[in-house]
């Protein structure tokens, strides 16, 4: 059954039955309609333990047809023309209300002071609701509002500042950031120094260690140095290429491919890395490892990592796919091209690009990646390297970047 519930300022102020075409504006004749139909679906039916205000529980089993109708629908218009904050205000004066409500204190000052403030918030609250109704369930199919807080340009991030003036800019997410991991820094310093000072970790390695000299400094524990990080994190890029060679050996097995377009995370945006990235998933199997670990050399790729302020792109052609010499800079250069990208590096099979970020243009890492794994992909298929994709086909295609990491 599909209905429609109007609001005006939070308040219901008309049912449409879309079956039969039935029309209710009155409120009592809303709820009591509402009531009727709604009940016929089983919609509204609880059974719960709750609290007396005098400390007792007690079961209660209650059937409210409207009053959950009108729920679902109020709190999802409320989601479209609510500010986030004034949403997080009401849920802690919806609770307030609900307890007064509950216990008797109606005509109390402080539900006048509640309910004036609800009252306050609920100003923008108009619209319209879709519902269907089915077998105890409410289900939302669509909600419209003159007020709605919504805008498709702003959440898409595909229009430049937003759209309408709302200078909006992804890349002022850094400074966001990182002024809020101030505080988390701070609060992890303070745990780290309580815990030493409560006999943690550094404390129990004190005692292994021999006894200083006399008038001896105390020993602190040095910082790592850049290129200590550095080989830390290298070892988690070749950790995330051995895996994913193998994901892409088994994919292109099932599929036929000699060619592949995928994406890494570890190296965010490093082309040194990157490097390393492919060399790992190229990596010949060790007889008697526990874990295979590349096992993809024989398969032409291309792999794209997003950093904050490049996307890295690494193009590898084996020798047994057969093509000409400049096959690997030509595939690279098509990718590039859509997005005013560089070629860095090259050689016989393997090539080296960049994106530069540019919030001018509306070029950012992560937003582009896809559409160049697509375009990798495209420019395959021109060459009869990769399959057709047809939408009526029941073969999996692979290629596309949906790996697990």
């Amino acid at each position: 059954m599909k209905i429609r519930i109007d609001f005006e300022k939070g308040n219901p102020t008309k049912l449409t039955n879309h079956a039969d075409g039935t029309v209710k504006t009155k409120p009592l004749e809303l709820f009591t309609y509402l009531n009727e139909v709604a009940g016929a679906h089983g919609v509204g039916r609880i059974d719960i333990v709750e609290n007396r205000f005098v400390g007792i529980k007690s079961r209660g089993v209650y059937e409210t047809p409207a009053g959950a109708v009108l729920r679902e629908a109020h709190l999802d218009l409320e989601g479209m023309t609510l500010d986030r904050e004034v949403v997080r205000i009401r849920d802690m004066m919806s609770s307030e209300f609900s307890r007064l409500c509950y216990n008797g204190f109606w005509f109390a000052p402080e539900m006048e002071l509640v309910m004036n403030s609800l009252e306050f918030a609920q100003r923008n609250v108009t619209g319209g609701v879709e519902l269907e109704l089915y077998k105890g369930n409410i289900t939302i199919v669509g909600r419209e509002s003159p007020n709605a807080l919504y805008s498709a340009d702003l959440a898409s991030m595909d229009i430049e500042d937003g759209g309408a003036a709302f200078d909006y800019n992804p890349m002022d997410s850094q400074g966001f950031i990182r002024i809020n991991s101030v505080r988390l820094k701070a609060y992890y310093h303070l745990q780290r120094k309580a815990g030493e000072g409560k006999g943690g970790k550094k404390k129990d390695k004190e005692k292994k260690d021999p006894a200083p000299k006399k008038g001896a400094a105390p020993k602190e524990a040095a910082p790592a140095s850049p290129e200590e990080d550095r080989q830390k994190k290298m070892k988690k890029v070749t950790k995330e290429g051995g895996k994913r060679g193998v994901e892409i050996e088994g994919a292109a097995d099932m599929g036929g491919l000699q060619f592949f377009s995928t994406s890494v995370d570890e190296p965010e945006g490093d082309l040194e890395m990157l490097v390393e990235s492919m060399k790992a998933m190229n990596n010949k199997p060790i007889p008697g490892d526990e874990e295979r670990k590349g096992c993809s050399g024989h398969i032409g790729k291309m792999i794209f990592s997003a950093g904050v302020d490049q996307l890295a792109l690494v193009a590898y052609v084996p020798d047994e796919a057969g093509q000409e010499a400049g096959f690997c800079e030509e595939w690279l250069k098509a990718v590039l091209a859509a997005f005013g990208g560089e070629v860095t590096a090259t050689s016989a099979g393997m090539c080296q690009g960049r994106v530069i970020a540019d919030g001018n243009k509306n070029i950012f890492p992560l937003k582009i990646r896809e559409p160049m794994i697509l375009e990798s992909n495209n420019f395959l298929r021109k060459k009869g390297l990769f399959p057709e994709d047809h939408s009526d086909d029941d073969d999996m295609v692979f290629g596309d970047d949906d790996f697990p990491s």
